[in-house]
This record gives structure tokens, sequence and C-alpha cells, in this order.
């Protein structure tokens, strides 16, 4: 399992797609991870004195490995693969002298 306690991962599918938070525990034989705040469940219990008021207990429950993956910290935006950097490069660079062809069209 390549994800540790205390990473910084965003959830790629589920409820709570979209978020990123850090991993709070590992259960690498289950193949599941609880991250901060995501997949949170309340869950009543019985009051044991009568000064207690609280009838409810907030539980994180472990999402499984497949539904996160790393985010780089310094961008706080999901790890890309260097394939995908490179596509994304041609686009951007293909657009850009397109768009030039344009203006300079228009200003003749």
């Amino acid at each position: 399992m390549k994800i540790k306690k205390g990473d910084k991962v965003k959830v790629i599918a589920g409820k709570f797609k979209g978020v990123i938070a850090d991993v709070v525990m590992t259960k690498p034989r289950e193949d599941r991870v609880v991250v901060e705040g995501v997949n949170v469940k309340k869950k009543s219990i019985k009051k044991t004195d009568a000064s207690s008021t609280e009838n409810f207990v907030y539980i994180q429950y472990p999402v499984h490995i497949s539904n996160v993956r790393l985010a780089t910290e310094a961008e706080n935006k999901p790890a890309k693969s260097e394939k995908t950097e490179k596509k994304t490069k041609a686009v951007e660079s293909k657009s850009k002298g397109k768009s030039e062809k344009k203006k300079s069209s228009k200003s003749k």
C-alpha cells in the first residue's frame, strides 16, 4: 500500500468525491484507509448516567484505497502522471497557435 498515515489524499469516487484531506489511519490487510472528515457516520449510544446529555457519537469509517489517490501538498491538487501532463501541454500549445493566427488575420 503506497498511502501512509499523514499523507494528503483526494477522494476520487463516492459521496465525498473531490475532498482533499489527511489520512488518519491505514488498514493494509483490508486495503482501506480512514480519511479525516470523510465517511463520518452518526451512531447512537445509550446514556450511562443521568448527567450525560449526548446520545450520539460521530465515527469515521474507512474507505477503500481504490477510491482515493495521493495529492501533491504544494498545490493541493491531485498528482498527475507524466503522460497526462504532456498531453495537456500539447493541447495548450495548439490552442495558442490557433488563436494567434485568428488575431493576425483579423488585423489585416
